[in-house]
């Protein structure tokens, strides 16, 4: 990630890697172009020390940026089930250990015995849960539930930078097909 901001009140030019800057607009330049233009650049050079554009967050470009492959989905998955089947096999232990308890002090308490029954009932719970299979699902998300989160991971991630107010315009671009062929027209 190299996110910048434009920290005047004017639009600004970058003209070597062909970048353009509203007012106080931020970039992430690593998803716009290759990090090694980015770095060769010496109009942003010139315009980071001039003060003109903040580096808010700039990670080293030997960082590798890992891409979960369905091997490694499968890997977590057989840690996730092995996690699983140890925390039964404990809570199994502790019902144990809870149930002999109980048993010794059966004598000097009539309740004890309900206290057991409870133990073996939350004891054929847990066996009834680890014997069950996880099962993936395909889930479907709103897009605006989506957008959402995205916004708020986003605010996570920049919650200790300092900048101004980030603003942008969300605008809509109508494609008539009929205007094209006719701004085509007027071309020729």
């Amino acid at each position: 990630m190299f996110f910048i901001v434009n920290k005047t009140k004017n639009e600004l030019q970058i003209s070597d890697i062909k970048i353009s800057l509203g007012p106080r607009q931020a970039m992430d330049l690593d998803k716009i172009i290759d990090r090694s233009k980015s770095d060769r650049s010496r109009d942003l050079d010139l315009a980071i020390k001039q003060g003109v554009i903040q580096v808010k967050q700039k990670t080293p470009t030997e960082t590798p940026i890992i891409i979960s492959n369905n091997n490694d989905d499968d890997l977590e998955t057989s840690k996730i089930d092995d996690m699983k089947e140890y925390l039964a096999e404990e809570i199994k232990n502790q019902f144990d250990i809870l149930k002999s308890g109980l048993t010794n002090s059966k004598n000097n308490n009539d309740n004890s015995g309900d206290l057991s029954q409870i133990l073996n009932q939350l004891k054929g719970l847990v066996n009834n849960n680890s014997t069950n299979e996880s099962v993936d699902e395909d889930v479907i998300m709103d897009e605006e539930k989506l957008s959402n989160i995205h916004a708020r991971s986003i605010d996570k991630k920049l919650k200790n930078v300092e900048s101004n107010e980030v603003k942008y315009d969300k605008k809509e671009i109508e494609d008539n097909i009929e205007d094209n062929i006719s701004e085509l027209e007027g071309l020729l």
